[in-house]
């Protein structure tokens, strides 16, 4: 073994061998930048609003914070479970079976990421196989293609389709866009996407409600669509509803899980960073069939192995207090442009 003085005289005669080592594998070397890091970037040299990443300019709910700092001083901050701590997935499981109409199991039907974009991740590598195809409606967050290009999954995109009688009032010459045009007005194109869905399709992506667009899918569109879905029983849904305590004008989040039939095939992705505005806790969990989730707890404990305990500890409370303390219609209120 050489004296550690010595290493920085060897190293420049070992560095040369290693240019003809491929470094860098191709499936990394063709992602695109990432655009979110970009804005970033540009955001804070031009001291400008960031409007390329979802998070408020308002800091987290004080219970939110101090439920946090109560689960570090009781000394919360070692390893949990790969699925999620059993506090924070016990509550999940009180929270979504009611919205999912069925009695989840809290340790075989929910599993916790660090953050839903891992939990995208972690989805596809579970489910997917290289050649396999993925539908996302387009526009579509982006890190949907990228995460599938990561683990050799081609995807291709499903263009929503403008109304068609609010297109010709828009093109009009006296149209008023602000009373006539809405993201609600775009709808998914079903005919195109059953002309896409082939014997490679293994995943659609529903986001709802919709980045960028706003769009929030109805129980009507969400049973059209199952009626496509239906004639092609291979396909999982992945359904990222990060956004679904953000609607607005009225209208309800709508959950395709819990449609007839569908919770055996459908993985629900969820943010509580998105709901309790700290997305740098990195907090996000999915509920599904337990087939499925087995599946995606062993692809996530092998890279993060688990979330983050006090976190997790943090927002089980969090969680049960906003469900008295009127929390999601404050941040409702907050958020809706008047």
């Amino acid at each position: 073994m050489l004296p550690l003085f010595k290493l920085p005289s060897v190293l420049p005669s070992v560095l040369p061998s290693l240019r003809h080592v491929r470094s860098i594998s191709q499936r990394v070397r063709t992602l695109p930048d990432n655009v979110f890091a970009e804005f970033s970037a540009l955001a804070t040299q031009h001291g400008a609003v960031n409007l390329g990443q979802g998070f408020p300019s308002f800091g987290t709910p004080q219970f939110v914070q101090q439920a946090a700092i109560d689960a570090i001083t009781d000394g919360n901050n070692q390893y949990t479970r790969p699925g999620g701590h059993p506090s924070y997935v016990e509550t999940l499981a009180e929270m979504y079976s009611p919205l999912l109409n069925r009695e989840l199991n809290p340790m075989t039907e929910i599993v916790t990421f660090n953050g839903a974009q891992e939990g995208i991740a972690s989805i596809m590598a579970a489910v997917l196989e290289p050649g396999d195809e993925v539908l996302t409606f387009e526009p579509y967050f982006d890190a949907y293609v990228t995460v599938s290009q990561l683990h050799g999954v081609k995807s291709a995109g499903v263009p929503f389709r403008f109304d068609p009688a609010k297109r010709s009032a828009f093109l009009s010459e006296d149209s008023n866009v602000t009373e006539r045009f809405t993201s609600h007005d775009f709808q998914a194109d079903l005919e195109k996407l059953e002309a896409k869905l082939t014997s490679k399709t293994k995943m659609l992506v529903l986001n709802t409600p919709h980045n960028p667009m706003g769009k929030v899918f109805s129980k009507q569109e969400l049973e059209q669509l199952a009626r496509v879905l239906e004639r092609h029983p291979n396909v999982i849904v992945l359904a990222d509803e990060v956004y679904e305590f953000m609607t607005y004008d009225g209208l309800e989040h709508k959950r395709i899980a819990a449609l007839p039939g569908f919770f055996d095939r459908t993985i629900s992705l969820f943010s509580a960073g998105k709901t309790f505005s700290c997305t740098g806790w990195r907090a996000g969990y999915a509920v599904g069939p337990a087939h499925l989730v087995g599946g995606i707890t062993k692809a996530h404990s092998t890279v993060p192995f688990c979330g983050t305990t006090p976190f997790e500890v943090a927002l089980a409370s969090a969680f049960r207090q906003a469900q008295h303390n009127g929390y999601y219609d404050e941040l409702r209120e907050t958020l809706q442009v008047p």
